[in-house]
């Protein structure tokens, strides 16, 4: 039989609980050292590294205009040896694997008559005209001449000219054999050109762009 003692005491002692259980639940908790602010150290690094990437690449994209493989090359006057511009005779010209010069080109019919006698004048209104060439090979192989070596001559009536002539030429460049590297060569070629005419002689390799240079065919020199 329960006495009104023990009612008192039960219910204290159930106030007790309840009071210490509305305590704790009251009570700030409490962060583990190091846990959250440890997290958010992380972020802010990989953020500050992501930043420092992002300002490297465009650092290196504003250089990339300067740096080596964009940085502009020398550049050549490419109006010399053109045909507003042309080179003097006896200039050098590298071309590819050769070194091409020019001498003063001029009318070779009596150089051709005395080679052969028998050789057929140059058809009415035409001339052959021998242009000394000095040719050095600079490949690394070997080569003739007369197969990579393209002349010609340029009219001032825009027309040109490359045939070579149908004649035995004195020091012909068409019998000149392979020559390996730095091997020069001294001969002449021959072209068939208007008889007085005005203009331009050209050299070139057959793959390459001609050069121009002076020396106007004039008078006849017989």
């Amino acid at each position: 039989m329960r006495t009104p003692t023990m009612r008192v005491a039960g219910t204290a002692l159930i106030g007790g609980l309840l009071l210490g259980a509305s305590a704790c639940s009251t009570q700030p908790l409490t962060k583990e050292p190091g846990a959250v602010g440890a997290g958010t150290q992380t972020a802010q690094a990989e953020q500050a590294s992501t930043g420092t990437q992002a300002a490297g690449a465009q650092d290196e994209a504003d250089a990339g205009a300067q740096g080596p493989a964009t940085r502009p090359l020398k550049q050549v006057d490419k109006d010399v040896g053109t045909r507003a511009h042309p080179l003097p005779a006896g200039t050098p010209i590298d071309d590819g694997d050769w070194t091409v010069t020019l001498g003063t080109p001029y009318d070779g019919w009596s150089e051709i008559r005395a080679e052969d006698p028998y050789s057929e004048p140059p058809e009415e209104g035409t001339e052959y005209w021998l242009v000394p060439v000095t040719a050095t090979y600079t490949g690394s192989d070997s080569a003739e001449p007369w197969l990579d070596l393209q002349f010609g001559f340029v009219s001032e009536e825009n027309r040109s000219y490359e045939d070579w002539c149908p004649v035995i030429v004195p020091d012909d460049l068409m019998e000149v054999d392979a020559l390996y590297t730095d091997a020069t060569v001294e001969a002449n070629v021959c072209l068939q050109i208007p008889a007085e005419a005005s203009g331009l002689w050209t050299v070139g390799s057959y793959w390459g762009e001609k050069t121009f240079v002076s020396g106007q065919a004039g008078e006849s020199d017989e």
